[in-house]
Formats: C-alpha cells, sequence, structure tokens
C-alpha cells in the first residue's frame, strides 16, 4: 500500500493506491495509477513534483484515511515538508520515494502519473514488513529476520 502525495493550491492533497510501479532505470522513473475521478487528481497533474510514502505494516488506519473522501486527511498525522515543499508521511513509511513530474498517460478510466525519482528515504520508524491490500483486507508483508 502506497499513499501519493503532493502539495495543492488549498494545501497538501493526497491518496491511497495499490498501483505503482517501475517504469525505467535510466533515468529512474515510476508510475503511480490516479483514478480520473480521484479528487486529488488535479492538484497532482499540476504539482512539479510528487511523493510516493509505501507504508509500514501497521498503518492500516493511514490507507483507510487517504481512500476515503475526508477533506483533511492529514489531520492527527506526522507530516514533514521535502526540498520541494512536497508534505511526506515519515512517521508512516517504510519508504518515501519523492519525484518530480515526469509526463502523464491516460490508460482508461486512470492516469498513469509519471515521476522521475529524486530521492528515496527511510521513514522515521524503519519496519522491515509493509502493508498489501488483498481480498478486501489488508495484510503485513515480509517478517522480521533475526541475524545470527
Amino acid at each position: 500500500m502506497c499513499v501519493v502525495t503532493t502539495r495543492g493550491e488549498s494545501g497538501p492533497v493526497g491518496l491511497t493506491t495499490t498501483a505503482v510501479m517501475s517504469v525505467s532505470m535510466d533515468p529512474p522513473l515510476i508510475g503511480v495509477a490516479v483514478g480520473r475521478t480521484s479528487r486529488s487528481l488535479p492538484a497532482l497533474l499540476d504539482a512539479s513534483a510528487f511523493a510516493v510514502q509505501v507504508l509500514r505494516h501497521d498503518r492500516a488506519e493511514t490507507a483507510g484515511v487517504f481512500a476515503s473522501r475526508s477533506t483533511d486527511k492529514f489531520a492527527g498525522l506526522d507530516v514533514d515538508e521535502t526540498e520541494r515543499g512536497t508534505p511526506v508521511l515519515t512517521g508512516d513509511a517504510r519508504y518515501v520515494v519523492e519525484c518530480e513530474h515526469w509526463d502523464t498517460v491516460e490508460a482508461g478510466d486512470h492516469i498513469l502519473l509519471i515521476g522521475q525519482v529524486v530521492g528515496v528515504t527511510s521513514g522515521r520508524r524503519h519496519e522491515p514488513r509493509g502493508l498489501v491490500y488483498f481480498e478486501r483486507g489488508f495484510h503485513q508483508v515480509g517478517m522480521p529476520t533475526e541475524i545470527p
């Protein structure tokens, strides 16, 4: 599960997505599929930068909030800002992938937002486990490993 964030005209915006993919290694590009009806889409299309947060295994509530139609999805969350002014959820993320807007591709009822990766950082509390959505529910993936 990932949360995509940017700064819109009226403040920070974001959405939950499961559709994030590697597009290119040279230059490093990723793609994020955003539904055409998403209220965050206009801000993402206008922004010069956005961030993809790969959520920790215990952040199902955050994924739910960003999937909702809530007007203040950032309320009560630990939000930092990148040098480009992009809001990031470092308290909820395993990793934050910061991107500059590269291109968009129309893809049926979605827009594929392509970003050039300009930085990858670990969240504040690095976890070896992530969060996925499968069969209508959230599940953790990965297991803590012990070093002999």
